[in-house]
């Protein structure tokens, strides 16, 4: 928890030239320093900014669905961007986690940032606060809202979907309750249960 307050736990700088976005959690602080972990988005190629939200309906021990919000983020509509090597920085953070993992250290990672489709999502406490700012600066749209419905009742794979994602947002407790709630897992085997989903992207 202490790297939650070093000066390197920053996600979003902006400057004259654009935005830089930190790819690495805090979480993930035994990653290597000197590897890279920032994007650079010119402010040309920043086409538009919104407030992204997911929500879902989780099972609970009571045997009642639970609205929980999964995700708050700050999503980028990107322009004349190459993809391909924002998705290959990603994954290479990915592999050296792995790498990590197997050494013996935590199981689980955090990744605050994803490409969904042609967005760019970053993940943060209060996007609107961060948009407050920057909507001076940049073209905002609409808030984007994205259900996930009841996940009790949904395909096995959606509901994997979920717990990958609850794993890899730092929330792995609330996978592990989930997959728990779900399949009826004892503790040990919940946690084996979402390690597997995770080793396998």
């Amino acid at each position: 928890m202490m790297g939650f307050f070093e000066a390197s736990n920053w996600q979003l700088h902006a400057g004259a030239d654009g935005l830089y976005v930190k790819y690495r959690s805090y979480m993930n602080h035994e990653l290597p320093a000197d590897t890279p972990s920032v994007l650079h988005l010119a402010k040309r190629k920043i086409a538009w900014l919104a407030e992204s939200r997911t929500r879902a309906l989780l099972p609970t021990a009571k045997g009642r669905d639970r609205l929980m919000h999964v995700e708050r983020a700050l999503a980028f509509g990107l322009r004349e961007v190459d993809r391909a090597a924002i998705a290959a920085a990603l994954a290479a953070e990915r592999r050296q986690w792995v790498a990590t993992r197997k050494r013996g250290r935590r199981r689980f990672a955090d990744y605050p940032v994803r490409l969904d489709g042609e967005d760019l999502r970053v993940r943060l406490r209060r996007p609107r606060h961060a948009l407050q700012w920057l909507g001076r600066h940049y073209p905002m749209r609409a808030a984007i809202e994205r259900d996930r419905g009841a996940i009790g009742k949904a395909p096995q794979a959606e509901q994997e979907s979920m717990l990958l994602e609850l794993a890899e947002s730092g929330r792995s407790f609330d996978a592990i309750a989930l997959a728990r709630q779900l399949y009826g897992y004892d503790l040990k085997d919940a946690e084996e249960f979402v390690e597997q989903l995770a080793g396998r992207r």
